[in-house]
């Protein structure tokens, strides 16, 4: 398959998640073969690599190293903290920014949480917390990508990610380094 055949096949398969067609795991499931086989795509054609198997574990192991999530159980609860800001919601066109943001963070949370399993059966607050480093940085709250972030972590810690499931907050500051802290709690 060629690369703009993936990349079209990708957007198809967002908008279906995104209208609700295909969602939960049938969406990861859908999304995550897709850009694992334009990753392989891409690399065939920067290296020369025909052996798709191969090219796809080397992006995953690439992803895996970028991706420093950091999770902290606490009493209540558990802290994530995503090495970057969340990034702006992106057009149609932009999906494949997308898939790739969520491809990487699942692959992070799928590391953690298949060693330390958590599920929240009950009702729980998720605080999303933005640090920029200047306030000329940060995004207003409608402008931010907060579904991808959400799916994922419904997909690893809640029974679903309708507004009877949680509270969502959300906040911003500014700080020395750029991340976004992420805070679930039971209510």
């Amino acid at each position: 398959m060629e690369l703009s055949e993936i990349i079209k096949k990708i957007e198809k398969d967002n908008a279906a998640i995104e209208s609700g067609i295909v969602h939960g795991n049938d969406s990861y499931n859908v999304l995550i073969k897709d850009v694992n086989s334009l990753y392989a795509t891409i690399i065939d054609k920067m290296t020369g690599s025909y052996n798709r198997a191969e090219a796809e574990e080397m992006v995953m192991k690439t992803q895996i190293e970028d991706i420093d999530v950091k999770f902290d159980i606490t009493s209540k609860g558990i802290q994530i903290t995503l090495p970057r800001n969340l990034p702006k919601k992106k057009t149609f066109t932009d999906k494949y920014d997308i898939a790739l943001f969520r491809n990487s963070y699942i692959q992070a949370f799928k590391n953690y949480f298949t060693e330390n399993p958590l599920h929240f059966d009950d009702k729980v607050m998720i605080h999303i917390h933005s640090i920029y480093l200047k306030e000329s940085e940060m995004l207003d709250y409608d402008n931010m990508a907060i579904k991808q972030i959400l799916d994922i972590i419904t997909l690893f810690m809640l029974t679903d990610d309708n507004p009877t499931r949680y509270n969502l907050y959300m906040s911003a500051g500014i700080g020395k380094v750029r991340q976004t802290l992420i805070t679930i709690e039971e209510l």
